[in-house]
């Protein structure tokens, strides 16, 4: 009991430190019991692309894809001549006395051509180059992509699994309910004996047990979407 202790004391220490509060509030939520909460149904239509678009692995992959194509746009403006405009700045004098007079300041301006024609070769293969790291970017993003809708469509199934589950549970617990009270009811005139109270009883506790576990593997299956949602 006294390790049980510990470790639930270490758990509430380490929520803490991931939600940013206090450990002594986050114990004492833990230690409070309340109902279980709902859980939102799932959509029927599938997830928006822009939800999924949220993932970090997705938008790494993304900006891979991105930085991969504006590299393919820099090599292949090498094929174009660029255009320059050039600046010189000086001293010229033929007499050491003279040196820093106003007449000795010499500068100019003009454009530079600078052309690769005889490099088209180089450009070329740096091109091709940048374009396989294209296809390449682009690939791991549809495997991205391709990866996050796989998770969120088995999330998505499984949830709704689960959220029929539970209301089929709910449904049953409503039934065994019932069948208690006419039990009680049969008892208490002497229809019955105890035996079938404490059996209608047993059933009972025993699909409030089924569904308070179905209630939290929804909820473990909703943080599962969301975590697959990004």
């Amino acid at each position: 009991r006294r390790r049980l202790q510990e470790r639930g004391l270490h758990d509430a220490h380490r929520l803490a430190l991931l939600t940013g509060r206090d450990g002594a509030s986050v114990k004492h939520d833990l230690e409070t019991t309340s109902a279980l909460p709902d859980t939102p149904p799932p959509p029927e239509l599938g997830v928006p692309s822009d939800l999924l678009r949220a993932r970090p692995d997705i938008r790494a992959a993304e900006r891979e894809l991105a930085a991969a194509t504006a590299r393919v746009g820099v090599a292949t403006a090498d094929l174009f001549p660029r255009i320059t405009l050039t600046g010189r700045f000086g001293l010229d004098s033929n007499e050491a006395d003279t040196l820093f007079d106003a007449g000795s300041y010499s500068f100019g301006v003009g454009p530079a051509l600078r052309w690769p024609v005889l490099d088209f070769g180089r450009v070329r293969a740096g091109i091709r180059a940048q374009g396989a790291r294209q296809a390449a970017a682009l690939a791991r993003y549809e495997q991205a992509v391709a990866t996050a809708v796989t998770e969120v469509e088995s999330s998505l199934a499984t949830l709704r699994a689960r959220r029929a589950n539970r209301e089929s549970l709910a449904a049953a617990l409503a039934h065994t309910r019932e069948s208690l009270r006419l039990v009680e009811v049969r008892f208490r005139e002497g229809a019955t004996s105890f035996l079938d109270v404490l059996d209608a009883q047993r059933r009972m506790l025993a699909v409030e047990a089924d569904l308070a576990r179905a209630q939290t593997a929804l909820l473990q299956d909703y943080v599962a979407l969301n975590r697959a949602l990004g």
